[in-house]
């Protein structure tokens, strides 16, 4: 049995199986635990279009989170879920959220940006190259890499621009 690597070869493992399986496939993580996995939108809508009654969130997977999250919209089921979701629902309507993506992609362009203390890419010598080269060229290959503070820095960074119109430039 073949195990998804952690690295950005795993990822594109996971790429060629999007490619060859365009509707989803099967992956069995362990011999009693199915993970069924759909790519294509058609694939998709019924299952995410289904009443929270037809597809009940999983005891198992969800339970874990709740000493940490509580009983919030993520883990709450019915009335209650259904309560949370329409005092939330406005909040979120695409036509509010269309004037933040600009900020979303500036914000992600930032994280992406190539860090200008590191010497250039071999392959684009009039750019220096981000982090994550940086950290891989100087481990002599791929590496892992712990994305919790760069996603952080995003997020905070996101969240001070659209909240409060402050840019404080923390992922710089």
């Amino acid at each position: 049995m073949a195990q998804a690597r952690n690295t950005e070869e795993g990822l594109q493992d996971v790429d060629k199986l999007v490619a060859q399986y365009r509707h989803g496939c099967l992956w069995w993580v362990s011999p009693w635990l199915p993970v069924l996995r759909l790519f294509h939108p058609n694939t998709l809508r019924p299952v995410l279009m289904a009443s929270a009654s037809i597809a009940p969130k999983d005891k198992l997977f969800y339970g874990f989170l709740k000493p940490w999250l509580g009983d919030g919209l993520l883990l709450s089921r019915g009335d209650k879920w259904a309560r949370h979701r329409r005092l939330l629902t406005p909040a979120f309507h695409f036509d509010i959220l269309k004037s933040y993506i600009s900020i979303f992609n500036s914000s992600t362009h930032i994280m992406h940006t190539p860090h200008p203390t590191l010497p250039p890419h071999p392959l684009t010598p009039s750019a220096p190259q981000s982090k994550w080269r940086a950290a891989a060229k100087a481990a002599g290959g791929p590496v892992g890499r712990n994305m919790l503070e760069d996603l952080s820095l995003l997020t905070l960074d996101t969240l001070q621009k659209c909240i409060f119109s402050h840019d404080s430039h923390c992922q710089e």
